[in-house]
């Protein structure tokens, strides 16, 4: 069961690195961190670790969820910071004068 835990952190690290965009990421999520994801299974196949791995193979579960939503949290981080730094607007600066036509003589 630790080999599965091992093998599905490296998975995800691999599949991370090569998705970054906001909709890949979402996808992502979904597979690993949904109802029926790759971390929902692992969680639902402690039922057939023997009583005496319990807490050894819980603790890295639990260490691997974690591990999954900082990373998307940091990922997300990264794409919200990258797009606002494309926009960059001072709102201090004053507002531009409109050109009003004068009379020409």
């Amino acid at each position: 069961m630790i080999e599965q835990i091992k093998k599905l952190k490296n998975q995800f690290t691999e599949d991370l690195e090569r998705h970054l965009n906001d909709e890949t990421l979402e996808s992502l999520r979904t597979k690993y961190l949904s109802r029926r994801g790759l971390v929902t299974d692992l969680f639902n196949q402690m039922k057939q670790v023997d009583a005496d791995l319990r807490p050894q193979v819980g603790k890295a579960l639990n260490e691997l969820k974690n591990h999954i939503q900082h990373a998307f949290q940091t990922a997300e981080q990264e794409s919200k910071n990258q797009r606002s730094s494309q926009y960059k607007i001072d709102l201090t600066l004053p507002g531009r004068q409109p050109f009003i036509a004068e009379n020409i003589r």
